[in-house]
């Protein structure tokens, strides 16, 4: 019983020292989470501002410039004076230059500056009638192959844009107008550079002018002994204006039309309404007995309210006013006795004489300037 009693002090004792040593090692308590020392915040680094760098002095990279755009002629513009055209167009008149058909050198183109030293300068070598410049360039119809041609204004870039024998050439606006030969005399129309040729209707056209909206041509067609017809441009609306036979020598002035026709006391100037209404006659011409009285050598070009004429086979010229007064004969040098054209440009008059019994051998070309007016 003392030795069980021992044993349990013992016991006892030993259990206390190791309760105690554990306690003491921290073995079952729990371990405290550890409080976390704050950290400074760290300063930005700044950040160094870079030096800038001089730039080098780059070229800029050349453009390309753009192709001129084409300049479009006005609206209406014309290529020469109606009177001309009716007169086989042989001058027109560009800024201070009168460029002309020259029949002492094969009809090649001159042109001669209007208040130079009256010297003749050769543009080309082609034979040329029915000169018109419009956009900067000279139209013409070739006078031995009757093709219609084109080039600049110093004789470069020459296009030939119609193969048709052509005849009438007026140019105006952005279109070329002409009677095309090879196509039974009908009126034709093409784009300045030849492309959309189109036939404007069936007449056999003997002479053409074109004028603001209006072509007007004489009709010798079937049935029909040169009676005046209008047309829109695009060929519709088609008018017979007038029962004179032979009408021709169109000219347009003071908003009417002036035309050379026989009527019943022989060949006369006459003029009309742009509707064929006001049918007026202004003056006859002298009656040759020698050619037949569907022949006309008589010649027109109407400029400046002023009628510059000639009157078969007189071999003169002669100007008057509209109304009638103010007559005079221009002076001439001698030549042979009939005027085949008159053209005007400025104070200069350009004119063709022959003699029929020479044939065209016998042509010569005329200039004379001042004292129409």
């Amino acid at each position: 019983m003392g030795r069980l009693k021992n044993k349990l002090g013992l016991v006892i004792v030993m259990v206390v020292v190791l309760a105690f040593a554990i306690s003491a090692c921290g073995w079952f308590a729990p371990t405290p989470e550890p409080t976390p020392t704050p950290r400074p915040t760290p300063a930005p680094t700044p950040v160094p501002t870079p030096t800038p760098t001089p730039a080098e002095d780059i070229e800029p990279e050349e453009e390309e410039e753009p192709e001129p755009e084409e300049t479009l002629p006005m609206p209406g513009e014309r290529g020469n004076t109606t009177g001309n055209i009716s007169n086989v167009g042989m001058a027109v008149l560009y800024e201070d230059r009168i460029f002309f058909s020259n029949a002492h050198d094969d009809y090649f183109i001159h042109y001669i500056y209007i208040d130079g030293d009256d010297e003749w300068t050769r543009l080309n070598e082609n034979p040329a009638m029915f000169l018109n410049i419009v956009n900067e360039r000279i139209f013409y119809i070739n006078f031995d192959s009757r093709a219609i041609y084109s080039m600049d204004m110093d004789a470069g870039d020459l296009r030939r844009l119609s193969d048709d024998a052509a005849w009438w050439l007026n140019v105006v606006g952005n279109r070329i107008y002409f009677v095309n030969l090879d196509d039974d005399n009908t009126i034709h129309s093409m784009n300045l550079d030849g492309s959309d040729q189109q036939r404007l209707g069936n007449d056999y056209a003997m002479q053409l002018i074109v004028y603001d909206n209006s072509i007007f041509y004489s009709n010798m067609g079937m049935g029909e002994v040169g009676f005046m017809y209008s047309m829109n441009l695009d060929g519709s609306d088609r008018r017979r204006l007038n029962e004179d036979a032979f009408s021709g020598i169109i000219n347009i002035q003071e908003d009417r039309i002036f035309y050379i026709a026989l009527i019943d006391v022989g060949w006369a100037l006459c003029s009309m309404n742009f509707d064929g209404t006001d049918q007026h006659m202004h003056m006859t011409f002298t009656h040759d007995e020698d050619r037949p009285p569907n022949f006309n050598f008589n010649r027109v070009n109407i400029s400046d309210g002023r009628a510059v004429y000639t009157n078969a086979p007189s071999g003169n010229v002669y100007a008057i006013n509209l109304d009638g007064s103010d007559f005079i004969t221009l002076p001439l040098p001698d030549g042979p006795p009939y005027i085949n054209d008159i053209n005007i440009v400025d104070d200069w008059i350009f004119i063709t004489r022959w003699n029929p019994d020479e044939g065209p051998s016998s042509i010569t070309q005329q200039i004379i300037t001042g004292g129409w007016r």
